[in-house]
């Protein structure tokens, strides 16, 4: 007791340090001077509460790491597979140096070295960035950062597994170390971050459901923020607060004894994730209330409209529904730019002084507009469908789909947003600036990787589909549950995609690999005990 508690001082006390180094380090790569960008809303009166919220999050994650690292050194299991993944994952960075940024991720970087929340992709992601750049001042910290959240996840998976199934863990290795997870390790794309903490919560219950252990309140009240984090950062992850409580159920049964007991712990669950949700919410609902409102969920109508506008519209209420459209976004935008959701940016930029992802219009216009695109979505939905199947084929490299699904229409992408362009390269320009280390960066690497299944979502949606049958053979319904919430969250993203990103589904990918391999091992496992129990039956 003594000792443990001699450690968790010295870790603190390291920590501490560390974190008071940091007031000067982050002095080499945040700044107060103004910032030549304004492609997106710049909201300095959250500067100061995102400073702060970002040295409490370095406080925290040293002292986590620290602690993390000292109960490793005494188990080989956990500290040589961290080591190792850490490995393999810095050294594709080198390669790659400083890292794959992807669409917005360069004017994301940029805005976060003055502590400019970007509340179109989340505050969080660049509450993320903040931190990492905090902890290490260089412009590859983000996906440092995330690599070393990769490391320990898988590492975690492998630690415990193997206490459960002994060396036949080590097949859970292989999910470190496939493809699409390390191409994931070279990015700082917001979906590849947050794709860590999805997997690392999915892997922690599934443990817990092999332990058949009571949940204590600690970990009651982790599991919940954690819950309302994963529901919050991702909109595909909205259904989590409801979706989960049967997968709980299934864990957690001690807790659950009876009917009083189960809606007592349920209910209580549900309550604290609602109740830490809108209190993790609150900084993105003022940016939001300030800049956007539901420009977020207008631009995901944005791609079938482009569809759905070449049809003559003749129900009762058309013509209105088409006046509420254009209001926000022109109709001859939206008929040239087909195919895409370019029609939203290129607008918003030509009427609303660059500024792309805004469209500048009053709470009013905003829902008339949903309501009208809902009712014009119901009225095609053969248009709608198709528009989405077709999206879905896109992202997956097949071009083979039938044209008259979306009119026989051809894509058409603009980009060139004048301040958009601007702001990005300007972003490149600090990456560059912030390097730290003279490396070229090498795409080879990555290259290979989405060649060689960096993208294998259909293959991992097809076993994500096999394993939800499989579980209904087997009677598993905690897997069946975690898989039901996988397939909920593919079905919003192909339902309101506005983009062809396959690493929107990364979480669902990477918890698809690991729990099939789990179940592979747990197989065998019980197979060979019952083998063992009963030795004739090997020889039957």
């Amino acid at each position: 007791m003594i000792r443990n508690k001699k450690k968790h001082l010295i870790t603190a006390g390291l920590s501490i340090l560390i974190w008071l180094v940091t007031f000067y380090t982050d002095t080499k790569i945040f700044s107060a001077d103004g910032l030549n960008m304004n492609c997106l809303p710049i909201d300095t009166e959250m500067v100061l509460p995102m400073h702060i919220l970002t040295k409490i999050l370095v406080l925290l994650c040293l002292f986590g790491l620290f602690e993390f690292l000292a109960y490793a050194c005494k188990r080989p299991s956990l500290l040589l597979p961290f080591l190792g993944f850490l490995a393999i994952y810095v050294i594709g960075l080198l390669i790659t140096w400083p890292g794959y940024y992807m669409s917005d991720d360069p004017i994301i970087f940029a805005y976060a070295t003055r502590y400019y929340p970007v509340y179109w992709h989340n505050y969080l992601t660049s509450l993320f960035y903040m931190t990492a750049m905090s902890l290490f001042p260089a412009s590859a910290a983000p996906v440092l950062l995330s690599d070393v959240c990769y490391a320990m996840t898988f590492a975690y998976i492998f630690y415990k597994a193997k206490q459960l199934y002994a060396s036949k863990a080590y097949v859970l290795l292989l999910a470190g170390i496939l493809p699409f997870t390390l191409l994931g390790a070279l990015m700082c794309f917001r979906p590849a971050i947050y794709a860590s903490f999805f997997l690392f919560y999915f892997a922690y219950l599934f443990f817990a459901w092999k332990e058949h252990k009571k949940i204590r309140p600690a970990a009651f009240g982790l599991l919940a923020l954690l819950t309302a984090v994963l529901s919050f950062w991702r909109s595909e992850g909205m259904l989590m607060p409801v979706l989960m409580l049967p997968v709980l159920f299934f864990v957690y049964q001690k807790n659950c004894t009876n009917i009083k007991s189960t809606f007592k712990f349920l209910f209580s669950f549900f309550l604290c994730t609602v109740a830490l949700l809108m209190l993790i919410k609150v900084p993105q609902s003022h940016g939001e209330a300030r800049h956007y409102g539901k420009d977020y969920l207008i631009i995901s109508t944005t791609r079938p409209l482009t569809v759905i506008v070449h049809r003559e519209q003749t129900y009762p209420g058309a013509e209105e529904d088409l006046a509420n459209i254009n209001a926000i976004t022109d109709l001859g935008y939206l008929s040239n730019d087909s195919l895409s959701c370019s029609a939203y940016n290129r607008y918003n930029t030509d009427h609303n002084e660059g500024k792309y992802t805004e469209t500048g219009a009053d709470a009013q216009t905003q829902n008339a507009y949903i309501k009208s695109a809902i009712r014009l979505i119901l009225h095609n939905l053969d248009l709608y469908l198709g528009e989405r199947l077709q999206l879905f084929c896109v992202t997956n490299g097949i071009f083979s789909y039938d044209p008259d699904l979306v009119l026989s229409l051809k894509p058409v992408v603009s980009t060139d947003f004048h301040l958009y362009e601007h702001d990005r390269s300007y972003g490149f320009e600090m990456l560059d600036a912030y390097k730290r280390l003279p490396l070229t960066t090498h795409e080879g690497y990555a290259l290979f990787l989405f060649r060689c299944g960096g993208e294998a979502y259909i293959p991992m949606l097809l076993l994500l589909l096999g394993i939800t049958i499989y579980t209904i053979i087997k009677k598993n319904w905690f897997v069946f549950f975690v898989s039901l919430n996988l397939i909920a969250r593919e079905a919003v993203i192909f339902l309101t995609a506005p983009a062809s990103f396959i690493q929107y589904s990364y979480p669902m990918m990477y918890v698809t690999a690991v729990y099939l391999l789990l179940l592979f091992v747990d197989h065998i496992s019980q197979k060979a005990s019952r083998t063992k129990a009963d030795p004739k039956a090997s020889l039957s």
